[in-house]
């Protein structure tokens, strides 16, 4: 099977525009993924989640509200309070 000279080129052009196309479609995807990475927006939400994930840290695990313990721990953190 032979090739002519313009079926070679054809091939030759369709490989390299279809390269040109997938390195250019690339560097759209890496600048809009660092345009959206370093936005304002996600600086601000990158921030806030780092205070939730302190704040979560930092608060015991015990119920800060008495109406959450049972009856029989209240009574004995009541008297124990008294003394």
């Amino acid at each position: 099977m032979e090739l002519d000279a313009g079926e070679v080129r054809a091939g030759w052009t369709w490989l390299v525009v279809a390269g040109a196309i997938a390195i250019a479609f690339s560097l759209f995807l890496y600048n809009a993924d660092e345009r959206l990475t370093n936005s304002d927006r996600d600086v601000r939400l990158g921030q806030t989640l780092r205070e939730l994930r302190t704040a979560q840290f930092t608060v015991s695990g015990a119920p800060s509200d008495l109406r959450m313990v049972s009856p029989d721990l209240r009574r004995d953190s009541q008297d124990h309070s008294s003394h």
